[in-house]
C-alpha cells in the first residue's frame, strides 16, 4: 500500500520558516505516526527518514473527536452490533490534519493555464522517476505541463490507474509521494507544471485492497463509509435485501459449498473467506452466531468456546490462541485450536452456507450478477463501483489528499474523468471549483455534434474529443460519401444506416449488460405510475420497453435535468428527451403512447411525484453508460463504412466537416472556451491520429480504394473460411492499410478485441473460439502472403506524400487553433497505433530526444528526406510550441481567431486563419497530389511582413499564392516580423 506522508514539495511562502542545518521547515501538522501517537511536526525539523514515515488514514482517523460526527451513517439493521475488525474509517477534520484544511483555501487567481500538455501513461514500466528523467526532453519540446494518468493507489497490477483503491496515497508502484515530490521539483526547475487525472466516479470493488469497500462488506449498511458507495440496499428480493451482490464466482454458488472450495482463515485483517476468486471479509457477528449454532447442533464444545471468546474479545483473541499465546484470555475458557473449528465450518456445506448467508454481501455467478447487481458500476465493469459524490463527506474524504497535492503544486491543473457518471455533475464541479480556485480544470465530456458544454459548469473546457472531430473531419472529402457508401454496401451487403445500427446496439446493451439497472428504474416508475389514476394499469413490461426505446434514441450521452431549472434552461435540458420520445414513438414502434409519454415526463422531471428528480437523475447516469457501451464499444465495430470516423467523440453518420463549420466552431471556442483542451489522440483512441489521417485519404480516392478492396479480396480468397464474414474482411483491409507497417503481435489482439466488441459472432462475455480462430487465421495468412503484402505496400506508398501532408495539417491545426494542445505520449512522431493496449505500449524517448536535437537549422528539404523517422511532425510540433511560448497573447483569452480569405481555383483545398494578429496558419485539407488543380489558390495575408517559420522566407501582406508560400513544405506557420 502507498504512503500518505506529507508531500515533500516546496511550501507556500507563508508556511515556510527559517531553515535549520539545511533542512526545510514544515507546517504545523499534527498527525498520528505509527508507534509514536500524536506528533506536532512543527516542533522539530523533518529528517529524510521522517519525510517518508508511513502515515495511514486509519491512524489519522483515531484522533480525538466523536466518531459519529465524522460520517452520517445509514440506519443499521436491527440487532447488528458487531465491532469493526480494524479502525473505523473516519475523515480527518480541519483541526486534525492540514491535508484537509489546505485545499479549502483557494490558490491565487493568477494560477496559470497550460500552454500545451503532454499526456504520459504511467505504469507498465513507466513510473514517476521515469517521468522525472524525461523533463529535459519535455522542456526542449516546448510543452508547459506534464499531464499524468492517475497516480493514486490503484488495484495491484493495474495497467491504467483508473481502478483506485486508496484515494489518500500516491501509488507505491509509481514511487510514492517522494517520487512525486522529485518530479515536481524537476518540473519547477524547468518552469513546467503538472496536470493530475482525477477519477471521482468510481473505485475498485476489491475486498482487502480497498479499505472503504472492505469495511462496507464487513459491516454492511451500518458502515460509516456505506453512504460513499452507490448501493441500492432495498432490493425487493428478501435474500438480497441489505446485501451487496458480488458477481465474482466462476461457477455457481452451490459449487462454492463443496468441501475444499473455501477456507475460513485468520489474518491481521480479521477473519476472511478465501476462495479461488479472491479473499472476502467475514462479519464477526455472523461468525459468532454460526459457531454458536454449530456448537449446539453438532455438539462441538470447542466451537461454542470460540463463539464466546470472539463475542467478548473479538477476532484478535483467536489469532492469539492460534499463535500459542493468550490462553484463557479475559478469564474465559478457550478452545484448543480455533482453526480446527473454522476448518470444520468451511468443509460442511450446511454451516458454510449459514455463515455466507449472514454476510453483508451475496456471492454470485459473474454472468447472473449483471441481472441482480445492486451497485452502480463504471459502464459494465463489475469490479468498479460507483461513488456518491453528492454526499459531502464522501467528496471530502475522497478529495482531501488530491486537493492537498494540487495546493502544493502551484502550477497545476486537473482533468476530471467521466463526470457524466455522477448524480449531479454541476454540484460536484461547483465544489471542485471552490476548492481548486482558478486552477485549470477540464472534464472528459463527449459532446454530440450540436451539443455544447453546459454553460453553468465552472470548468475551462473538455479533454478535446470535440476538437478531434472538427479537425479530423476537415480532412474528409464530403463529396465522396455516396461512393464510399456504395462500395461498403456492395462488399458487405450491409444496408442499415449508422443511426439504425446505433439505436439497436444501445437497446441490446441496455437489455443485456444493464439489465439490473433497467429493472431498478422500472420498479421506481411502477410505483410512480400506480400512485396516479392515469398510470394505474401501466405494466412493468410496457414501462421497461419505453425506457429502452427512449435510451436507444437519445441523441446525447446524458441530459442535465436538475432541481431549480425553469424556462429556457429547463426546455434546453429536456429537449433531447422529447426528441428521443418522438423518435421512439414512430408509427411502427408498438409502444403505447400514454406509457411512453409517462416515461418521457418522468425523465424530464415533470410527472407529478417526480419533483425531486432522483429517478430522472438516476436515468441520466444510466444513459451515458448505455451510449458508451452501445455506440463506442458496439456500433463503432459493426458499421465499418469508414472506420476513421468510428472514434470516441465522432459520429460516423456525419461525413466530414465543412471549412465554414470549422471556422464557426473555432470562433465560438475562442470566445467561450479558449482554454479547452485540443486533442487528436488519447489513451482511449481506437486508432492513432495518423492512422485516421491515412484512412481519411480514401475519401479523396474512392475509386482507387474500391479497386484495391476487390483486388485484395481475390488475393486472399484461399484463406477465408465460411466463418469469415465480409464486414470483418472490410474492417481488416482498412485496419492494415491505416496502420501499415504492423506486426502480427500488434494486429491480432486489436482484431480480437474488435470482433468481441462488435458482439455479433463473439463477445467478451460469450467468446466463440471457432469464429475467432477463423478470422485471426485469415488475417495471419493474408499478412504472410507475399503478393498481398506487396500490393498493400504499393498502395500505402502511393498515398504516403498525401498522408504526410494531411497528418502535418492535423498536427498544426491542433497546435495553433483555439485551445490548449495536448500531445499524447509519442505522437510527436508518426502515430500508427491501434486500440489499447497497442496505443499504450512503451515509447522510445531516446529516439525522440535524439531527433529533437536535430531541429536547429533544419530545412524543409532535409526534414522531408527524413520523413520515415517522423522528423517533419516533430519539427512542426516543436516550432508551433515555440511560437506559442514566444507569443502567448495571441493564443490566450485576449487573442483572436480570424479566418483568412482564400481565392482562386482550388481554394477549397486549404484552410487559413490568423491568431491575435501576429500568427498565421496555412495548411492543405486536400491531398497535395491534386495541387495542379489548386495552383491558382491564394491567401490574403494581414498587414505587415511575415516570416515562414519553416522556410525562413519573408512575405509581404496581401494576396499570396499558397504553393509559393509553402515553399516545398506541406504546411506554413507565419509570424509577423517584430512581434513579441
Amino acid at each position: 500500500m502507498g504512503t500518505t506522508a506529507p508531500l515533500p514539495l516546496p511550501l507556500p511562502a507563508a508556511a515556510q520558516g527559517p531553515a535549520a542545518n539545511g533542512q526545510e521547515s514544515i507546517r504545523a501538522w499534527t498527525v498520528i505516526v505509527k508507534g509514536h501517537g500524536a506528533v506536532p511536526l512543527a516542533t522539530k525539523q523533518r529528517t529524510p527518514k521522517e519525510a517518508t514515515v508511513d502515515l495511514r488514514i486509519e491512524e489519522m482517523m483515531e484522533l480525538p473527536g466523536p466518531q459519529a460526527d465524522a460520517f452520517p451513517t445509514s440506519p443499521a439493521p436491527p440487532g447488528d452490533t458487531e465491532s469493526p475488525t480494524r479502525p473505523t474509517p473516519k475523515a480527518p477534520t480541519v483541526e486534525e490534519v492540514d491535508l484537509a484544511s489546505g485545499p479549502r483555501t483557494s490558490p491565487p487567481d493568477s494560477a496559470a493555464h497550460p500552454r500545451a500538455t503532454y499526456r504520459l501513461q504511467l505504469r507498465n514500466g513507466v513510473d514517476l522517476a521515469r517521468v522525472t528523467s524525461l523533463v529535459p526532453y519535455l522542456a526542449r519540446l516546448g510543452i508547459s505541463h506534464a499531464y499524468l494518468s492517475p497516480i493514486l493507489e490503484a488495484a495491484p497490477g493495474s495497467a491504467h490507474g483508473y481502478d483506485v483503491v486508496d484515494p489518500e496515497a500516491v501509488d507505491d508502484s509509481l514511487g510514492g509521494v517522494g517520487a512525486l515530490g522529485s518530479l515536481q521539483r524537476a518540473l519547477s526547475a524547468q518552469g513546467l507544471g503538472i496536470v493530475f487525472d482525477l477519477v471521482p466516479n468510481h473505485m475498485a470493488a476489491l475486498p482487502g485492497e480497498n479499505r472503504w469497500f472492505t469495511d462496507v462488506l464487513t459491516r454492511g449498511r451500518r458502515s460509516p463509509v456505506a453512504p460513499f458507495f452507490d448501493i441500492d440496499w432495498s432490493r425487493p428480493d428478501p435474500a438480497l435485501k441489505e446485501k451487496v451482490v458480488l458477481p465474482v464466482l466462476g461457477g455457481r454458488y452451490g459449487d462454492l459449498l463443496r468441501p475444499g472450495s473455501a477456507r475460513i482463515c485468520l489474518s491481521e485483517r480479521g477473519v476472511e473467506l478465501k476462495i479461488q476468486e479472491g479473499v472476502f471479509p467475514v462479519a464477526i457477528t455472523a461468525l459468532v452466531e454460526t459457531l454458536a449454532e454449530m456448537g449446539r447442533e453438532e455438539g462441538r464444545v470447542q466451537a461454542s468456546l470460540a463463539a464466546e471468546l470472539v463475542a467478548d474479545e473479538g477476532p484478535g483473541a483467536l489469532r492469539s490462541l492460534q499463535s500459542g499465546a493468550g490462553r484463557g484470555l479475559g478469564g474465559h475458557s478457550a478452545p484448543d485450536d480455533p482453526q480446527d473449528e473454522l476448518a470444520f465450518l468451511a468443509a460442511h456445506p450446511r454451516w458454510l452456507d449459514r455463515l455466507l448467508q449472514r454476510q453483508h454481501y451475496q456471492l454470485a455467478n459473474w454472468r447472473a450478477g449483471s441481472r441482480y447487481l445492486n451497485y452502480r458500476r463504471f459502464f459494465d465493469v463489475d469490479t468498479l463501483i460507483g461513488l456518491r459524490m453528492e454526499e459531502e463527506q464522501a467528496y471530502r474524504a475522497y478529495h482531501n489528499f488530491s486537493l492537498h497535492l494540487l495546493a502544493e503544486c502551484p502550477n497545476s491543473g486537473l482533468r476530471v474523468d467521466h463526470p457524466d457518471g455522477l448524480f449531479d455533475p454541476l454540484e460536484y464541479l461547483r465544489r471542485l471549483r471552490a476548492d481548486a480556485g482558478q486552477r485549470w480544470i477540464v472534464v472528459e465530456k463527449i459532446l454530440a455534434r450540436h451539443e455544447r458544454v453546459p454553460p453553468s459548469w465552472p470548468v475551462d473546457g473538455t479533454t478535446g474529443y470535440d476538437f478531434s472531430r472538427l479537425a479530423g473531419g476537415l480532412l474528409i472529402n464530403r463529396d465522396s460519401e455516396p461512393a464510399l457508401t456504395q462500395i461498403y454496401r456492395e462488399f458487405t451487403e450491409e444496408r442499415r444506416t449508422f443511426a439504425e445500427i446505433s439505436s439497436s446496439s444501445k437497446a441490446e446493451v441496455l437489455r443485456e449488460l444493464f439489465a439490473a439497472e433497467l429493472e431498478s428504474i422500472t420498479r421506481i416508475l411502477m410505483v410512480l405510475a400506480r400512485s396516479s389514476a392515469v398510470g394505474r394499469d401501466f405494466g412493468a413490461h410496457e414501462i421497461r420497453e419505453c425506457l429502452v426505446a427512449l435510451a436507444a434514441n437519445l441523441p446525447v450521452y446524458r441530459t442535465y435535468v436538475r432541481p431549480g431549472l425553469a424556462g429556457q434552461e429547463l426546455a434546453a435540458a429536456t429537449d433531447p428527451v422529447r426528441r428521443a420520445a418522438t423518435a421512439a414513438g414512430g408509427t411502427e414502434s408498438g409502444l403505447d403512447p400514454q406509457v411512453l409519454a409517462f416515461v418521457r415526463d418522468v425523465a424530464c422531471g415533470t410527472w407529478p411525484g417526480s419533483d425531486d428528480l432522483d429517478v430522472a437523475r438516476r436515468w441520466q447516469q444510466l444513459t451515458g453508460a448505455v451510449m458508451a457501451k452501445g455506440v463506442e464499444d458496439t456500433a463503432f465495430y459493426r458499421y465499418n463504412r469508414l472506420i476513421s470516423l468510428n472514434e470516441v467523440g465522432d459520429d460516423p453518420s456525419c461525413f466530414g466537416v465543412a471549412v465554414d463549420e470549422f471556422h464557426s466552431a473555432m470562433l465560438e471556442r475562442q470566445e467561450q472556451l479558449f482554454s479547452s483542451m485540443s486533442a487528436t489522440s488519447t489513451h482511449d483512441s481506437k486508432r492513432g491520429e495518423d492512422v485516421r489521417c491515412r484512412l481519411n485519404l480514401l475519401t479523396h480516392w474512392p475509386s482507387a480504394w474500391g479497386r484495391a478492396v476487390r483486388r485484395w479480396h481475390r488475393l486472399t480468397q484461399g484463406y477465408r473460411s465460411p466463418g469469415v464474414d465480409s464486414n470483418f474482411e472490410y474492417f481488416f483491409y482498412q485496419t492494415v492499410f491505416g496502420a501499415w507497417p504492423i506486426s502480427e503481435d500488434r494486429l491480432l489482439p486489436a482484431l480480437r478485441k474488435s470482433v468481441r466488441e462488435a458482439k455479433v459472432h463473439t463477445s467478451w462475455r460469450s467468446p466463440r473460439d471457432g469464429y475467432e480462430a477463423a478470422v485471426l487465421g485469415f488475417a495471419t495468412a493474408a499478412l504472410r502472403d507475399p503478393i498481398f503484402r506487396a500490393d498493400l505496400e504499393r498502395f500505402v506508398q502511393r498515398m504516403t506524400p498525401d498522408w504526410t501532408a494531411m497528418s502535418l495539417t492535423l498536427c498544426l491545426l491542433k497546435l495553433t487553433a483555439p485551445g490548449v494542445p495536448d500531445i499524447y505520449q509519442g505522437t510527436e512522431l508518426w502515430d500508427l497505433s491501434l486500440v489499447d493496449p497497442d496505443n499504450r505500449r512503451p515509447v522510445d524517448f531516446r529516439l525522440r530526444s535524439g531527433l529533437v536535437e536535430k531541429l536547429d537549422g533544419l530545412t524543409p528539404r532535409r526534414a522531408m528526406l527524413a520523413r520515415a523517422s517522423g522528423l517533419p511532425k516533430l519539427w512542426v510540433t516543436a516550432t508551433a510550441l515555440a511560437v506559442r511560448r514566444q507569443l502567448p497573447a495571441c493564443f490566450g483569452q485576449a487573442g483572436t481567431y480570424r479566418p483568412l480569405d482564400i481565392r482562386g481555383v482550388g481554394s477549397g483545398g486549404y484552410v487559413a486563419f490568423a491568431r491575435g494578429g501576429s500568427v498565421v496558419t496555412v495548411a492543405p485539407i486536400r491531398p497535395p497530389s491534386a495541387a495542379r488543380r489548386h495552383r491558382a489558390a491564394a491567401v490574403t495575408l494581414p498587414m505587415g511582413t511575415w516570416v515562414n517559420r519553416f522556410t525562413g522566407r519573408s512575405i509581404e501582406a496581401g494576396e499570396v499564392e499558397i504553393l509559393d508560400l509553402l515553399g516545398g513544405f506541406p504546411v506554413a506557420l507565419l509570424t509577423r516580423e517584430g512581434s513579441r
